[in-house]
């Protein structure tokens, strides 16, 4: 079996090297691996647009895993499957001082650096993108970031991979009507379950259903809808860099991507980065009045989230924009999402837009929060 190259684009000019291992005078174990792929994602697209309701509760990927690994299993199919050890205690290994020593060499160093930024940055792309999913509790990123890097640490004492925050299964948590963080904990909990007690289980999971699951969940979070909407509210910029992102993303990798993504990122916001974001909240006549003043870009997110999401509930919210210079398409998806969540939940907001003399993008944004707070 043909192994994957780490780049998008060798992957793309051997295409006909692959097409060719599908065809030939007897069905070759490629094409049965795509036949049994192919089965698992109809599986997972039939379940999630008939499915009883009695059954809502059972997501698609579990249907689509179980039907390819009941056929795997039952034809005796020659394809890939999951390879779990025998044994998880007999895959722990300890580090040696000799491991310790080599700590200390600039590649080691350098490699430590490039898997924490891959880590951090998927966990913090996961964890916006589930945010967008639900109207509960958001995410503390920087408590995120601090779990992952003790997570980490015990991984590597360990002898096990890196771990990250991932999208798959959290989305699979909230189709599922999950509604606190506890799903998470029980999702870990089936899986040291199964890798401990049932690994042989496991093991009969055929790898090209996994790749039916990352290809519906890889799709899902392509939202079109959300391109346009960057387009009609923010302009061209942010789609460039969303554009660009996605495609060296595929074609080379996520380091790549989330890299030249990021710097897109700071070039945008660059001349306003000296204009500083100060906010100030206070209780005027039994409202709240926030207040922001600068530039609010998305290095301030942290910042807005910590301040709205800690407001009082129940009390009617002015958001003052007077002396505010400019801001960002993130920050101001922030304050969006908010703002929908809270006149939602009855909250009455009332946003007082910028000078006109300001930037030309802010009189639009505060147009727009105005309609959302309505």
């Amino acid at each position: 079996m043909a192994v994957p190259a780490a780049g998008g684009i060798e992957n793309v000019t051997a295409i006909d090297e692959s097409v060719s291992r599908l065809t030939g005078a007897n069905v070759t174990n490629e094409a049965v691996a795509l036949l049994v792929g192919l089965i698992a994602l109809l599986a997972m697209v039939c379940w999630e647009k008939f499915r009883p309701k009695s059954l809502s509760l059972v997501p698609g990927a579990l249907v689509g895993v179980a039907a390819a690994t009941i056929l795997t299993t039952t034809l005796e199919l020659p394809i890939a499957r999951v390879d779990v050890p025998a044994s998880l205690v007999d895959s722990i290994s300890f580090p040696t001082a000799g491991n310790f020593a080599q700590l200390v060499q600039p590649g080691i160093i350098l490699m430590t650096l490039m898997i924490a930024v891959i880590a951090s940055a998927e966990t913090l792309l996961s964890a916006a993108a589930v945010d967008r999913m639900h109207d509960g509790e958001r995410t503390r990123f920087n408590k995120e970031l601090f779990a992952q890097g003790v997570g980490n640490g015990l991984c590597g004492l360990l002898g096990a991979l890196p771990i990250t925050g991932v999208i798959v299964h959290s989305s699979a948590n909230i189709q599922a009507g999950a509604r606190t963080r506890t799903s998470a904990i029980l999702h870990g909990v089936w899986i040291l379950a199964l890798v401990a007690l049932l690994p042989g289980v496991l093991g009969m999971v055929p790898l090209t259903a996994l790749a039916a699951v990352l290809l519906v969940t890889g799709w899902r979070l392509i939202s079109l809808h959300h391109v346009r909407h960057l387009f009609e509210h923010h302009g061209l910029v942010p789609v460039g860099i969303w554009a660009v992102t996605v495609a060296m993303v595929v074609l080379q990798d996520l380091l790549v991507g989330v890299a030249l993504g990021l710097a897109l990122s700071i070039l945008e916001i660059l001349p306003y980065l000296r204009r500083k974001l100060v906010i100030r909240h206070a209780e005027v006549d039994n409202e709240i009045h926030v207040r922001l003043r600068g530039a609010v870009t998305c290095k301030d997110v942290p910042a807005l989230l910590s301040t709205f999401e800690g407001l009082p509930d129940g009390r009617k919210v002015n958001i003052i924009g007077k002396h505010l210079f400019y801001m960002d398409h993130t920050s101001a998806e922030t304050i969006s999402e908010w703002l929908r969540r809270e006149t939602k939940s009855g909250r009455i907001v009332e946003i007082h837009p910028p000078r006109a003399a300001r930037h030309p993008r802010l009189k639009p944004l505060f147009d727009r929060f105005s309609a959302e707070a309505a």
